[in-house]
């Protein structure tokens, strides 16, 4: 099995800076990154989702000529506003419909562009610094039947991809997410069959509550986000999650993350802060160096 180890990308220049680079052969995707640097992905109006077709078969064609695995990270939400992609929230019963679509519009890049092996996905978000998203109950609840949802209509259609819900830092008064804690994540997966997590390595830094052991015990690991931090916890602000290289030196159980990758051939995709600002020669080595310690 071919390990992969990459990226995440914000823009079509971004991926071809990346993609080209020694021993990467994964991105990580942010589509409302692209858009917002002019690489719009898929379109969203009046809860209809159209691909950018020009510039999805244009990433396509990059990624298979470059041997890349795809990955996709869903836009979280910013406000109740169905209007607007970012304004759609899980935990909002009403906005399901038009995030089914997003899924089986997510369907079609893999299925005719071969993009998007590994779907990301944030937990339904309680609340931003601006306003009030949905309730805790109701982000468990409608989280829950949404992910339900979407776990049945994959099994219906038999898609091959795969949907990973990714673990959280503790609130916030800048905002907070649900999936920071063991608990919430259960009950979010349930008993969902291809529904499994996306593990963040310094999202569990900073809940040091929710053990490495009990995240990989309750779903399949679908894939992970390797970086570090201090892992100091600030309720003012994001700025403890650093988004650093991780390894044994500042990322606790590293060895035991690099263990559970090994074992489950589990896609990497090192979340780096201000990766333009690094050299590409430092990649190339950072990567080398995880494959080293896979070996």
């Amino acid at each position: 099995m071919e390990r992969r180890i990459g990226f995440h990308v914000k823009s079509m220049n971004e991926l071809k800076r990346i993609g080209k680079i020694p021993g990467v052969n994964l991105v990580e995707l942010k589509p409302d990154k692209m858009r917002k640097n002019g690489d719009e992905m898929y379109s969203y109006e009046r809860g209809a989702f159209r691909i950018g077709r020009g510039i999805v078969r244009e990433i396509g064609e990059f990624c298979k000529a470059e041997g890349l695995q795809v990955q996709i990270h869903t836009p979280f939400e910013k406000k109740i506003d169905a209007s607007v992609e970012e304004g759609l929230c899980m935990g909002i019963k009403a906005h399901h419909p038009a995030l089914l679509e997003r899924v089986k519009l997510y369907a079609d890049l893999f299925t005719q562009f071969g993009i998007g092996s590994v779907v990301v996905m944030h937990p339904p978000q309680l609340y931003s610094k601006d306003a009030q998203i949905c309730t805790f109950q109701d982000g468990l609840e409608y989280g829950r039947e949404f992910l339900y949802m979407v776990d049945a209509w994959k099994k219906q259609q038999r898609m091959e991809f795969k949907v990973g819900v990714e673990n959280m830092v503790p609130p916030k008064k800048a905002g907070a997410t649900l999936g920071y804690t063991i608990k919430q994540l259960k009950q979010l997966l349930g008993n969902t069959e291809t529904i499994g997590l996306t593990v963040d390595t310094g999202h569990r830094l900073l809940a040091k509550e929710m053990s490495v052991a009990q995240m990989f015990s309750i779903a399949p690991v679908v894939s992970m986000h390797l970086h570090s931090n201090p892992g100091v916890f600030m309720e003012s602000n994001y700025d403890d999650d650093m988004h650093q290289f991780a390894d044994s030196a500042n990322l606790e159980h590293f060895l035991a993350y690099i263990r559970s990758i090994r074992r489950h051939q589990i896609p990497v995709t090192c979340e780096i802060d201000k990766l333009s600002d690094v050299p590409d020669n430092m990649i190339r080595d950072y990567v080398a160096h995880l494959r080293f310690m896979l070996e």
